[in-house]
């Protein structure tokens, strides 16, 4: 199967009974055949169970878990915002209720520097949607009920 696409260099079978199932690595002498291996047989239901072939580039563990940390990592900074500058009497509460306007928060965390170095407090406000974490950043410095709990003039979001 794989050998019709390209000049193969090595194919090693690696089982896991745990999973079962069963992964083939393969090795084309030449990039462009492994390309076209991917183009052409992922996806491919090999034997009409309706199990499907999974032909990818290889990835060390380490890499694609990196990768896939990394990009969890980055869809969910799209929906957090940090801010800083909140005055000491404010509540996590007052800060939740000033950006509820915004849309759904799935969670807020409201914090004081340990090293009391800091006047101010910080939070974390994450939103359940991108678009109302970025309307957030965009109009809060415009909002007097947000600007109300910060030290000086305007949030940092």
């Amino acid at each position: 199967m794989f050998g019709r696409i390209g000049a193969v260099s090595s194919i090693k079978l690696v089982s896991s009974a745990k999973l079962s199932r069963v992964s083939a690595f393969v090795c084309y002498d030449d990039s462009a055949a492994a390309q076209t291996a991917i183009k052409q047989l992922d996806g491919f239901d090999l034997f009409g169970s309706g199990d499907l072939l999974q032909v990818c580039w290889f990835q060390k563990k380490g890499d694609r878990e990196r990768l896939l940390r990394k990009e969890l990592f980055q869809s969910k900074a799209q929906n957090n915002l940090y801010v800083k500058g909140i005055l000491d009497t404010v509540s996590a509460e007052q800060l939740k209720a000033a950006f509820e306007s915004y849309g759904a928060i799935s969670m807020h965390d409201l914090k004081r520097p340990a090293d009391n170095k800091i006047s101010s407090q910080y939070g974390f406000i994450a939103f359940k949607k991108e678009r109302e974490a970025i309307r957030a950043k965009e109009e809060s410095g415009e909002n007097p009920a947000i600007q109300a709990l910060f030290v000086g003039e305007k949030p940092y979001v």
